[in-house]
């Protein structure tokens, strides 16, 4: 009847998504992450803890992508990081091209993350 049925939540909140309303990696069988040849152990998976930019570069995609920067929250991406090692990960390779924009949050996340494997 043309009515929406589902609509996406803005962006930033998608970004903080628990892992089971996320991005479902239990759906993936491990033998699919098993030959990425960067990784020290395997299996291997790789996520965003931001994402966009906020420079406007004319000559980088992802200011074409997103023009804005969105930074997830750091015990949301330790949460999901403790998650994927559940489900058998054992190397994570984070892909944001901006990961050190904002130096306080990288280093409030890095902290956390060595944190939680004490």
């Amino acid at each position: 009847n043309g009515s929406i049925v589902e609509q996406n939540p803005p962006l930033a909140e998608m970004l903080d998504m628990e892992p089971e309303k996320g991005y479902r990696r239990e759906f993936a069988p491990l033998k699919n992450y098993e030959l990425f040849p960067i990784a020290r152990k395997q299996p291997i998976t790789s996520d965003e803890a931001s994402k966009g930019c906020s420079f406007h570069c004319n000559w980088c995609k992802h200011s074409f992508v997103l023009d804005e920067h969105f930074q997830r929250k750091p015990k949301k991406i330790v949460n999901e990081l403790k998650h994927l090692k559940t489900l058998g990960y054992k190397e994570v390779f984070f892909i944001d091209p901006t990961f050190t924009l904002d130096k306080n949050w990288a280093n409030e996340l890095l902290d956390l993350i060595l944190k939680s494997h004490h």
